[in-house]
Formats: structure tokens, sequence, C-alpha cells
């Protein structure tokens, strides 16, 4: 370009100038699809493919927007991609879409997939097609396939083909619809859904479309494949354990009625002997069912089944007894009999017992004092009067000697009562012993009263001593015979023919006297066996006596005084033997007066109180009895202290014991 002052300016960016320029502004814009990006360009350049530019003077070309495209060097515009194309990343052309692809607009950018159930199967496809019924776009969504077997799509346009539901199926494919089972088959619900399958035997299925089969209910069975019920057991059978049959009841089972699910055992009391039992048989009478019910076996001896349909045989009751197999019932033990322990027969009661009534359950010993004989006793009898039962009451036996049994059944004799005995065995009473007799010991016999002792009356249990005063010299006396007056026994028991006699200077008066009593003062008895004693002396006169021969005193009155001086006498010997001692006293006051007389060896003492009033016949002391005359010469006064007046005994004097030795047999009287 030539400006004023024929400068050359360069064109700029957008113009050119081809030519040497001698004018101002003689650059040219460059053209529609031409551009010029330097400064001084002698021409401008089209635009590259993917590039345009619309306007004049373009400094530069312009990338194709997006969905354009520019094939051809020097457009002036780009182009929309067509339906079913995009274009490339140099916009220099338009790409098909590829199938399972679409574009259904101009200029897209980028090509979409086919959404699910669609698919595109060539290039550039300007839209997806549904895939048909039966059908389903493959993973690329570049076809359609047909739906499996045992699948199916029942739309056009399924994103995907769906399993038969359970219960149906499809055998083929491109299926649109599954087929319903069948009844008696069934489709599972997992597995295989392209067939059907029946039921096995012992399963069912009663409606279609099943997708499984049920067992048989119980009591019901299904022999077949492919069943569509099951048929309830018969009467007398049941399902086998898988149900796919029916079986009879074994014996001793039953099944009643239609269905059931298991054959029951035959009731109590009831059997069956075969296969199919529908109802079992009750026992007859006398029978039971044996452990397995399958047939009745009749009751042993001892028992007893006394109606029909009876679980058990009973034993026979206590006292009743069944003698045969298939008892219907048991009869009582006779009257004397019992049952044996098993009950099968009756037994008779041993001797020594019995059984009053029918069924009784044991023999009863013989009641106390009876007894039974034999065997099979009714009733037991009473021992007689004289007998009682053996320890085992079988028989009687007779009281022994000392018994007796005074009544009929009793149980043991009695001993005979005290005074009484029995003689012999069997004895009915006892009797009483007789007078002067009593029982021996045993009570078997009488024994007669010994001497000295006797019985009164009859039944004495002992022979009683004769009494003192008594005697008895005698064998079985009935009494003792009393002593006679001036005899006395003071024993018990004396055995004397006659009681002694008392002896001189003593009495007795009356009968039975136990002992003789001393002759007073101024009383003697001259003999044995005394009934009474005699006055020593007796004043008929002035000094008279009338038994001078009997009593020998002599007197000294000196003034009515007596003075103590010793006095001896000695007297000749007298065909009596009795003498008498006289003691005189002073009557005008009271003293006491020893009277001495021999006795042995002893000097027995007597005293006597005296008053003034006393008379002088009141001293006289006969004591003396002896076989001859003695002269004792007492020569000492002795002070009344000395004597024991307990036993009225004074020791002799040595020289009173010397001179009574060496005297010539006297009497001595002396006063103190």
């Amino acid at each position: 370009m030539v400006n004023d002052t024929l400068t050359c300016v360069a064109c700029a960016p957008g113009s050119y100038q081809p030519y040497f320029a001698t004018t101002a502004n003689a650059c040219s814009e460059c053209a529609h699809g031409h551009y010029a990006s330097r400064s001084g360009s002698a021409r401008c350049a089209p635009c590259s493919p993917g590039h345009y530019t619309a306007a004049l003077g373009s400094a530069q070309c312009t990338l194709c927007g997006s969905g354009s495209f520019a094939p051809y060097p020097g457009s002036t515009a780009c182009d929309l991609a067509s339906y079913g194309y995009t274009v490339n990343a140099q916009h220099t052309a338009e790409v098909p879409c590829e199938p399972g692809f679409f574009a259904n607009e101009t200029g897209m950018v980028t090509c979409l997939p086919c959404s699910p159930g669609t698919f595109a199967s060539s290039l550039a496809s300007k839209d997806c097609l549904p895939a048909s019924a039966g059908y389903m776009p493959n993973t690329n969504r570049t076809r359609e396939v047909p739906c499996a077997p045992g699948t199916f799509a029942n739309l056009p346009g399924s994103v995907s083909c769906s399993l038969c539901p359970a219960g149906t199926f499809n055998p083929h494919s491109s299926g649109v619809a599954c087929i319903v089972a069948a009844i008696g088959h069934y489709v599972p619900r997992s597995g295989d859904r392209t067939r059907s399958f029946p039921c096995i035997p012992g399963t069912f299925a009663s409606a279609r479309g099943s997708s499984s089969c049920e067992e048989c209910h119980p009591g019901t069975y299904q022999p077949f494949l492919g069943g569509s019920n099951c048929t309830f057991a018969a009467p007398g059978f049941h399902p086998t354990d898988n149900r796919t049959a029916e079986v009879p009841c074994a014996p001793g089972t039953f099944a009643a009625g239609e269905g059931n699910s298991f054959c029951t055992k035959c009731p109590s009391g009831e059997y069956f002997p075969d296969y199919g039992g529908a109802s079992c048989i009750p026992a007859s009478p006398g029978y039971v069912p044996d452990a397995q019910h399958v047939r009745e076996q009749a009751c042993s001896p001892g028992t007893f089944a006394s109606l029909e349909g009876a679980s058990h045989c009973a034993a026979c009751p206590p006292g009743a007894f069944q003698p045969h197999a298939a008892g219907t019932a048991c009869s009582p033990a006779s009257p004397g009999y019992v049952a044996d322990a098993a009950r099968t027969q009756e037994v008779p009661c041993l001797p020594g017992t019995f059984a009053s009534g029918w069924g009784n359950t044991r023999c009863a010993d013989c009641p106390p004092g009876h007894y039974f004989p034999h065997h099979a006793g009714v009733q037991c009898m009473p021992a007689a009067a004289g007998y009682v039962p053996n320890a085992a009451r079988t028989m009687e036996r007779p009281c022994e000697r000392g018994f007796y049994a005074d009544v009929a059944g009793l149980s043991k004799c009695k001993p005979c009562d005290p005074g009484s005995y029995q003689e012999f065995q069997g004895g009915h009473n006892c009797s009483l012993a007789s007078g002067g007799h009593v029982p021996n010991a045993e009570r078997t016999g009488e024994l007669p009263c010994e001497p000295g002792s006797f019985a009164y009356g009859i039944g004495n249990s002992a022979c009683t001593p004769c009494a003192r005063g008594t005697t008895n010299s005698r064998w079985h006396a009935m009494e003792c015979e009393r002593c006679a007056p001036g005899t006395a026994q003071g024993r018990l028991g004396a055995v004397d023919e006659f009681c002694p006699k008392c002896p001189r200077g003593t009495h007795a008066s009356g009968e039975g006297a136990t002992g003789c009593d001393e002759c007073p003062l101024s009383k003697y008895s001259n003999a044995a066996g005394a009934r009474r004693c005699e006055n020593c002396l007796r004043i008929d006169g002035f000094f008279g006596l009338s038994h001078p021969d009997q009593c020998i005193a002599t007197w000294l009155i000196l003034g009515g005084v007596i003075f103590g001086v010793p006095l001896a006498f000695i007297f000749p010997k007298y065909a009596l033997t009795t003498f008498c001692m006289a003691s005189l006293h002073n009557p005008a006051e009271s003293t006491r007066t020893l009277h001495l007389y021999a006795a042995g060896d002893t000097i027995r003492a007597g005293d006597q109180s005296s008053s003034s009033d006393s008379s002088h016949d009141k001293g006289t002391y006969c004591k003396i009895q002896q076989s001859s005359t003695r002269t004792v010469v007492a020569s000492k006064e002795l002070p009344a202290t000395d004597i024991d007046t307990n036993t009225a005994r004074l020791p002799l004097l040595d020289s009173q014991k010397a001179a009574a030795d060496d005297a010539s047999p006297a009497t001595a009287v002396s006063t103190v």
C-alpha cells in the first residue's frame, strides 16, 4: 500500500495485496472462507476443513461448533451433523452412530445409547427400535434376541425376558407368554422353567399352576405320577410312610373308617387275629387278649374273666377258687375248706382248725376250750367236762390228777382249790379233804394229820398244830384234847397222850391250862397233878395244927418281937417231902421279910411286906419240892438291896453252898 509520502505500508491481517500498488488503500479484504493471519499478506488462505469464516477480511478461521463440521477448505459456514451422525474431533466430517446408538437430531455432539428395551442394529440410526414381543435387546443393544425357553417377554420393548412365574413354563424361545402347569403337575420356583413336572407318588397338585406338589395328607395316599388328589386309606388300612400306597393294619391293630393315618392298637380287652382289621373283637368271657392283642387266651386256673371284653384275668377273690382254665367265675370255698394260695382248688382245714361258712379266707384255730380231730372241720367241739384240748386243739385230753374241769369247753384244767383234791384223771370236780385230813402238795390225794395237829371238819388245806393247853397223840385227829385240870401244856403241837401233870407246889384248876400256877403264900400242893393248893396252916386251937405231918413250923414268941437271930432247925427225914417255912415278924412295925429256900444250887427268895395287923399265918410260904430232906444253914443277914427282884434269885453264899453240898438231906428254915 502507498501512502502520501509514497511509503509502502503492509496490508493489515485479513487483507492482502497480490500486486505492486501505486495508490493508497490498494489492499483487499480476504474473501468469505479465507483469512490472512499476518499483516502484509499477498494472498488470503482458505480456511482449513473443520474451520470457517463467514465474514470478509478475516484474520483467522473459526473452529466449527459442536455438532457441526466443514469438510472442505474455504468454508464460509459449518454444516450440522445429520440424523444418525455426529462429527469427528476435527469437525471435518460427520461420523455415523454405531449400532446400539442413535442420533435423533441434527448437530448432535454424541450418539445416544439405545434406551432399555430398544436396539439399533445399523450405523447412523436416527432412532432405536423397541424389542419385539418375545425378544429383548442384547447387551450392546445392537440387536434383539429371542427370549430363552423358560422366559418370556409379553410386550414390545421389554428390557429383559422374565422368568416364567412359579407354576408356569415355556418350552420354546421368543415366548411372549408362559404356559400354566396342568393339575397334577408343577413348575418349581427355582430351577428349570422350560417344562412342567408331574407330581411324584405320595404327592399331588390339585390346581393348575402349582409351583410344588403337596404331600398327601395324613390318612391318604397317591400311588401314581401326576396325581391331582390323594385317596383316603380304606378301613383297616393306613398309608405307607411315603404315602404312595395303603397297607393293611397288622394283627392286633385296627383302623376304623376311612382316612386313618396309622393303625391303633386294639383297645384293652379286644384283639384282632388278621391283617386289615377295621375293628377289634372283644375277648370272650373267660378269656383275655394276649400282650400283642392278636388272639384271645384262656384265663389260667385261679383267675377268671366274667364279662366279654375283659382286659385281664382277675385273681379269684379271697376265699374263692377256680380249678379250670377259661373260668368265668370263681367258686367260694366250701364250709370246712379254704382256697389254696394259688386259688386253684379248695383244701380242707387241718385238724385243730375250722371254717364255718362259705368262702372262708383262712381256717381259724379252734377257740379256747374247743378242738376238732379231723380235716375239713366246720365247727369245733367243746372239750367235755374233765377234759381240755391239747396244744394243737386236735383232740381232748383228760385233766391230770390234782386238776379238774367242771364244765365243758374249758381251755385249761383248774387246779383243785385249797382243801380239795382229785386223785383220778379226767375229774369233773375235786373232793374236799375229810375231817382229820388235808390234801397232799400235788392235791392228788389226802394225808392224815400227824399227832400234835388236827383238821376240824372237811376241806381243810393244812393241819392246825394243837394249841397250848391241848395235846393230840393220834393220827388224822379232827380236834385236840384239852388238858385236864391238874395238867398243863405250854407248847404248840404237843403230841403227848396226856398233858403233863402240874408238879408239886403248883396247880391247874381248870381245863386247857397252858401252864401250872404256883401255889400262893400259905398254900401248898403235896402231889403232882394238883387241881388246887391247900392251906399250909390252920389254927384249930391255941398252937393247934390240923396237918402237922404236912407243914412243920417253929414259932418262937418272945413278947411278940422276933429278934434277928438266925435259927436253924434240923428236922428228921419225913416221908412227906413238902416243907414249909414260917416267918414271924414284929407286928408293931412294917418290915420286909426275905424267905429263902433251896432250889438246886440257888437260893430262891421271896419277899412279903406285912403290916402290924397281918396275921401270923400270912407269912407261910410253901415252896420247897424235893425228894428228900436237906439241911441248909443260913448264917448271914442279906440286905434287901442285894435281891434281884426281877428273878427273885440270890446266889448261894460260898459257906451256904458248901454247907448245902456237905449237909445231910434236911430242910433249913431261916428268917432275916
